[in-house]
């Protein structure tokens, strides 16, 4: 387990911005549960090496998912224990 500065962090709550829920009701039912899905694993150790999350540049804790054509911007707020889904779009759309 990795120790951070700010001591380990595990199991945070998982909020979602309007876009993001929008987005969820908008693709399809299996894609939008495989996001959920994989969203709440990283919840349970946000800080913890996964397969197909990378660092964000401009966003301070903030991180991007890729799944299959989907990717999904959070960050993870440590005083509060919470990670923030800020949006989900297709690859070409989410960093506009």
């Amino acid at each position: 387990m990795k120790k951070f500065p700010f001591g380990t962090l595990l199991a945070v709550d998982i909020e979602y911005e309007i876009m993001a829920v929008r987005s969820l009701h908008r693709m399809q039912p299996k894609a939008a549960e495989n996001i959920r899905t994989r969203l709440a694993a990283i919840a349970e150790d946000p800080f913890a090496a996964h397969a197909n999350v990378e660092t964000i540049r401009g966003l301070k804790n903030g991180f991007r998912l890729r799944v299959g054509d989907w990717r999904a911007v959070y960050r993870v707020d440590v005083d509060n224990q919470v990670m923030q889904v800020i949006k989900i779009a297709p690859r070409g759309e989410v960093y506009r």
